[in-house]
């Protein structure tokens, strides 16, 4: 783009001029991508008059703005950088008197809803030069806290004419014409602004020792006991007995919201990043399950046995049927819990509801009205709801909550029971002697149509989806079809979505991770409709954001690990590394400068380390190239470029039985060893590496070839998201072999 008005406010909008590929090509963003995104952002900019037009009320907008409306600093950093106000109209040199009005979150220890009490300062100052050229400014000392938290400030800036007048007035009336007197009747302000001041720690949580852990998809969990879904109970059975192996964590997919409705199922692409999936409940643990004779006595008849029959053998989970099923039996036992009056005497349950407050609720009316549009007219998403329902603090949501209480309380209570029982799970982690516990995970996006944009509309921009940029293996780059926040909404509402989003997903674990941290510093803007090579990217508030990420997890106990596969922005690695978010690292990728496997010695200390990941190949796979004759078969590769990867994967499987004969963990032989015994040295090439945190993939335990999900194909070509495992859970932990592989990798270094 040239130096024109649209160019300006894409640049203070936070929009890449360029981006670069991965051969270290520069793209530029074009003007049209540039409007398309500033259309998302709610700016008119049909045309370079409209676009000057734009302009102009932002930088009026920005002279406009005291103080910003949010302010992240480290606590670290103390009072040396000031507040810097600005005062559109103020004569440059002149001289005002300001007061700073703090109001004070409670220390760690202390409840922290609403604020203590408020703590004022008052001095004078002259007005400085613009910053930028929006307007002049004043600096004000910054207020000295001592602990980290939310807390706020109010500025009030008076002109000496102002105080003069006031002065004159007090004396003719014959009352003191003090500074202090003038400004305790709360003269008028020429100034006044208000803001969020956010103090921060150094870093997050950082684990101080090696930590061996398993990674499993739960909802692929199979089990004699389970609806044809992963559920708490099979969570419970894997965690009870990992302490005895030395296993400190256990690495779950993401349990978010999902409306669980073919093909509407990735646990990546969830219709609530804020709750949780209640398909994971476990109806049997539910409290009053044992007194409810009438569910029980339904769920023993022959329809319900022949469809929990279905539901268990199959090999994909049925996500229809198992919603259909478990929903129906758990209305049906919500009903009995209201009727004998279990739920209202239910103190748990109440302080629940107590501390999630108005967001639970409005999730839970949010899932009723989708019912209601959905069974009424067959329209789900919110969007196409008649016009008062797309607020949600409408009247007629009101109404509609008002007149559904059953309905709404039914999401609500399986909120709760769900919460409960992870909870329970959690503290059973940690009593069995797991250092970590659950390592739980954020995905990067929520649906258009979910819950997140309906509750908080203004945070998210419209018109585009996030995704990645082309690339060799992706000419056209990703389109992942789904929204992002908006930077700009997000700095001015005081960071509410992301803090809401941290306090979720950090219950009831003890680390987590966030999938493509890359996220924090930037994203990938596509405009809705388009390809992702019309795409550019939008630069987020990084330190803010990883500034509050520390906070949260200081508050909570929480070690984090931030998926940065990928091109790495600039310093990105350095940033990270500053706030103690750990790196992921995938064994298949980390080689050195000739393509070779590292030692185990040589891995990034501050990370992560798995053999593989939810979007690549099992072990047993990728060492059988199961996946190469899948992406063939699925049209992924041409037979040229099969052949091609096929050779590459020859090169590969050699180096890796190269590097663990040299670590001493295989005999060298010219023969393809079996996956059996390539397992176990690789378990123990993990044990002696030096990342911080291990993993292993349940499915690797049991040498499974199938994958969960194959990248850039439609559901309607791969069922991804629904691929069970082939063996029990039963048997995976009977099996003494589970037991050997998971304390090799819980074995300490020889260091440690």
């Amino acid at each position: 783009m040239d130096n024109t008005p649209l160019a300006e406010l894409a640049q203070r909008l936070a929009i890449a001029p360029t981006y670069r590929d991965l051969d270290g090509h520069h793209h530029p963003t074009s003007a049209d991508t540039a409007r398309a995104l500033l259309t998302a952002m709610g700016e008119d900019v049909a045309d370079d008059a409209a676009a000057q037009r734009s302009l102009d009320a932002h930088r009026a907008a920005v002279a406009a703005t005291v103080v910003p409306p949010s302010t992240v600093r480290r606590l670290s950093d103390g009072a040396d950088a000031p507040i810097v106000a600005r005062l559109a109209g103020a004569a440059v040199g002149s001289a005002v008197t300001w007061r700073l009005t703090i109001g004070l979150e409670p220390p760690p220890g202390r409840s922290h809803r609403g604020t203590d009490t408020l703590n004022m300062h008052t001095g004078t100052a002259r007005v400085l030069p613009p910053v930028d050229g929006d307007a002049p400014t004043l600096r004000v000392p910054a207020p000295m806290i001592n602990h980290i938290g939310y807390h706020s400030v109010t500025l009030e800036v008076w002109k000496e004419e102002t105080l003069h007048a006031a002065a004159v007035a007090k004396a003719a009336a014959g009352e003191p014409d003090t500074t202090a007197a003038i400004l305790a009747i709360d003269t008028p302000t020429d100034w006044r602004g208000e803001g969020a001041w956010i103090l921060v720690p150094d870093g997050c949580v950082k684990p101080e020792t090696r930590h061996a852990g398993l990674c499993v998809n739960l909802y692929g969990v199979r089990s004699a006991g389970n609806w044809g879904i992963g559920d708490a109970g099979d969570l419970r059975a894997l965690v009870e007995p990992l302490g005895e192996t030395g296993i400190d964590f256990l690495l779950l997919n993401p349990l978010h919201a999902l409306r669980n409705r073919w093909p509407d199922v990735s646990p990546y692409s969830p219709f609530s990043r804020l709750f949780r999936n209640p398909l994971y409940i476990e109806i049997e643990a539910v409290p009053g399950w044992a007194n409810a004779i009438d569910v029980r006595d339904f769920v023993a008849t022959d329809d319900v046995q022949a469809a929990l029959a279905r539901l268990r053998v199959a090999d994909r989970v049925d996500y229809d049927g198992v919603r259909a099923l478990k929903m129906d039996i758990l209305a049906r036992l919500h009903r009995a819990l209201i009727a004998d009056g279990t739920l209202a005497a239910d103190a748990d349950y109440a302080s629940y509801r107590e501390a999630q407050g108005a967001l639970l609720d409005r999730f839970a009316v949010f899932c009723a009205l989708e019912e209601h549009f959905r069974d009424q007219d067959g329209h789900p998403d919110w969007y196409s709801w008649p016009e008062p329902y797309k607020r949600v603090d409408s009247d007629e949501v009101a109404a509609f909550a008002e007149a559904h209480t059953e309905a709404v309380d039914f999401h609500r209570w399986l909120q709760f029971e769900l919460d409960r029982q992870l909870g329970a799970i959690a503290a059973r982690a940690t009593e069995g002697g797991m250092a970590i516990g659950l390592l739980q995970d954020l995905a990067v996006g929520s649906a258009a149509s979910g819950f997140d944009p309906w509750v908080f509309p203004g945070q998210f921009a419209t018109g585009i989806d996030l995704g990645c940029p082309p690339d060799p293996l992706g000419p056209n780059g990703q389109n992942w079809a789904l929204p992002s926040v908006d930077p700009n909404a997000l700095q001015a509402d005081g960071y509410r979505f992301w803090r809401a989003l941290l306090r979720s997903a950090m219950q009831h674990c003890g680390a987590l991770r966030i999938d493509h941290v890359l996220g924090l510093v930037r994203l990938f803007w596509i405009p809705s409709g388009r390809p992702g090579s019309e795409g550019a990217y939008v630069r987020m508030p990084t330190d803010d954001l990883l500034g509050i990420l520390a906070l949260e997890s200081q508050r909570n106990g929480v070690v984090v690990v931030g998926e940065d596969l990928g091109t790495l922005p600039d310093g990105m690695a350095e940033t990270l590394a500053r706030w103690n978010v750990l790196s992921t690292n995938v064994l298949y990728f980390e080689r050195d400068g000739d393509g070779d496997f590292l030692r185990a010695d040589a891995h990034k200390e501050n990370a992560l380390l798995t053999v593989t990941t939810h979007d690549l190949p099992t072990v047993a796979a990728w060492w059988s190239r199961r996946d190469l004759t899948l992406y063939r078969d699925y049209g992924v590769f041409d037979e040229a470029t099969h052949t091609k990867h096929a050779n590459i994967r020859t090169k590969d499987l050699q180096r890796m039985a190269m590097r663990l004969a040299k670590e001493g963990l295989l005999l060298p032989t010219p023969e393809h060893p079996p996956y059996e015994v390539v397992a176990r040295s690789i378990h123990a090439y993990l044990a002696r590496s030096s990342a911080r945190l291990v993993g292993t993939w349940l499915e690797d335990l049991v040498g499974e070839t199938e994958p969960v999900n194959i990248p850039g194909l439609l559901p309607d070509r791969f069922p991804a998201w629904s691929r069970r495992l082939a063996a029990p859970l039963e048997r995976i932990l009977a099996t003494p072999e589970t037991h050997r592989l998971l304390r090799q990798l819980a074995a300490r270094n020889d260091t440690d």
